[in-house]
Protein backbone atom coordinates (compact mmCIF):
# COMPACT_ATOMS: atom_id res chain seq x y z
CA UNK A 1 0.00 0.00 0.00
CA UNK A 2 1.47 3.42 -0.67
CA UNK A 3 2.21 5.74 1.66
CA UNK A 4 0.14 8.50 0.50
CA UNK A 5 -2.91 6.01 0.86
CA UNK A 6 -2.40 5.87 4.49
CA UNK A 7 -1.38 9.34 5.07
CA UNK A 8 -4.69 10.51 3.50
CA UNK A 9 -6.83 8.48 5.57
CA UNK A 10 -5.25 9.53 8.96
CA UNK A 11 -5.42 12.90 7.82
CA UNK A 12 -8.96 12.60 7.50
CA UNK A 13 -9.48 11.19 10.69
CA UNK A 14 -7.51 13.52 12.41
CA UNK A 15 -9.55 16.43 10.52
CA UNK A 16 -13.17 14.64 11.68
CA UNK A 17 -12.26 14.09 15.62
CA UNK A 18 -14.14 16.87 16.72
CA UNK A 19 -16.96 15.09 15.01
CA UNK A 20 -15.93 12.05 17.05
CA UNK A 21 -15.93 13.50 20.27
CA UNK A 22 -19.12 14.93 19.79
CA UNK A 23 -20.45 11.31 19.25
CA UNK A 24 -18.95 9.99 21.97
CA UNK A 25 -20.08 12.43 24.17
CA UNK A 26 -23.43 11.98 22.63
CA UNK A 27 -23.20 8.43 23.30
CA UNK A 28 -22.00 8.80 27.02
CA UNK A 29 -25.12 10.96 27.67
CA UNK A 30 -27.43 9.06 26.42
CA UNK A 31 -26.14 6.18 29.17
CA UNK A 32 -26.06 8.14 31.58
CA UNK A 33 -29.68 9.85 31.10
CA UNK A 34 -30.86 6.04 30.10
CA UNK A 35 -33.00 5.48 33.59
CA UNK A 36 -34.69 8.81 32.99
CA UNK A 37 -35.81 7.83 29.59
CA UNK A 38 -34.63 4.27 28.26
CA UNK A 39 -36.41 4.86 24.69
CA UNK A 40 -34.80 8.42 24.33
CA UNK A 41 -31.40 6.59 25.08
CA UNK A 42 -31.59 4.00 22.99
CA UNK A 43 -32.42 6.13 19.70
CA UNK A 44 -29.52 8.49 20.68
CA UNK A 45 -27.04 5.66 20.74
CA UNK A 46 -28.56 4.25 17.50
CA UNK A 47 -28.31 7.81 15.96
CA UNK A 48 -25.00 8.32 16.64
CA UNK A 49 -23.16 4.98 16.03
CA UNK A 50 -25.22 5.24 12.21
CA UNK A 51 -22.98 8.41 12.23
CA UNK A 52 -20.18 6.85 13.70
CA UNK A 53 -19.80 3.71 11.73
CA UNK A 54 -21.19 5.50 8.72
CA UNK A 55 -18.37 7.85 8.53
CA UNK A 56 -15.62 5.19 9.08
CA UNK A 57 -16.97 2.78 6.17
CA UNK A 58 -16.78 6.31 4.26
CA UNK A 59 -13.30 6.89 5.37
CA UNK A 60 -12.46 3.29 4.12
CA UNK A 61 -14.22 3.78 1.20
CA UNK A 62 -12.45 6.93 -0.17
CA UNK A 63 -8.96 5.20 0.99
CA UNK A 64 -9.18 1.90 -0.49
CA UNK A 65 -12.45 2.03 -2.70
CA UNK A 66 -10.92 5.14 -4.74
CA UNK A 67 -7.94 3.43 -4.87
CA UNK A 68 -9.29 0.31 -6.58
CA UNK A 69 -11.67 1.78 -8.59
CA UNK A 70 -8.21 3.66 -10.06
CA UNK A 71 -5.93 0.86 -10.61
CA UNK A 72 -8.04 -2.24 -10.63
CA UNK A 73 -9.17 -3.09 -14.41
CA UNK A 74 -12.28 -4.89 -12.90
CA UNK A 75 -13.64 -2.24 -11.24
CA UNK A 76 -13.81 -0.07 -15.26
CA UNK A 77 -17.13 -1.40 -15.53
CA UNK A 78 -18.62 -0.58 -11.91
CA UNK A 79 -17.10 2.73 -11.36
CA UNK A 80 -19.75 4.78 -13.06
CA UNK A 81 -22.48 2.85 -10.99
CA UNK A 82 -20.66 3.10 -7.68
CA UNK A 83 -19.68 6.56 -7.69
CA UNK A 84 -23.64 6.90 -7.62
CA UNK A 85 -24.68 4.30 -5.40
CA UNK A 86 -21.43 4.49 -2.64
CA UNK A 87 -22.31 8.64 -1.98
CA UNK A 88 -26.15 7.56 -2.25
CA UNK A 89 -25.60 5.34 0.74
CA UNK A 90 -23.69 7.01 2.82
CA UNK A 91 -25.92 10.08 2.65
CA UNK A 92 -28.68 7.93 3.25
CA UNK A 93 -27.29 6.36 6.59
CA UNK A 94 -26.56 9.63 7.85
CA UNK A 95 -30.19 10.71 7.20
CA UNK A 96 -31.88 7.95 9.04
CA UNK A 97 -29.05 9.08 11.59
CA UNK A 98 -30.14 12.22 11.84
CA UNK A 99 -34.03 11.14 11.85
CA UNK A 100 -32.94 9.25 15.21
CA UNK A 101 -31.84 11.82 16.52
CA UNK A 102 -35.05 14.33 15.95
CA UNK A 103 -36.88 11.46 17.35
CA UNK A 104 -34.86 11.58 20.22
CA UNK A 105 -35.42 15.34 20.72
CA UNK A 106 -38.83 15.99 19.96
CA UNK A 107 -40.23 12.82 20.57
CA UNK A 108 -42.54 12.80 24.57
CA UNK A 109 -41.70 10.77 27.39
CA UNK A 110 -44.38 8.37 28.19
CA UNK A 111 -44.01 10.01 31.44
CA UNK A 112 -45.03 13.33 30.57
CA UNK A 113 -47.69 12.62 28.53
CA UNK A 114 -49.37 10.65 30.97
CA UNK A 115 -49.12 13.33 33.31
CA UNK A 116 -50.12 15.72 30.98
CA UNK A 117 -53.38 13.46 30.29
CA UNK A 118 -53.99 13.72 34.05
CA UNK A 119 -54.07 16.59 34.13
CA UNK A 120 -56.24 17.04 31.19
CA UNK A 121 -58.82 14.66 32.74
CA UNK A 122 -59.03 16.65 36.20
CA UNK A 123 -61.83 19.17 36.38
CA UNK A 124 -61.56 22.19 36.93
CA UNK A 125 -63.21 24.13 40.42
Amino acid sequence: MPDYILRNALQNLLTAMPLFIVWVVGIVIAIVQWKKSPRKSIISIIAFLLLLFGFLFELAFNTFGIQWLNTSRAAFGYARTLSIIIPLFFNLLRTTAWVFILLAIFRKTKALHSSNEATEKMPEN
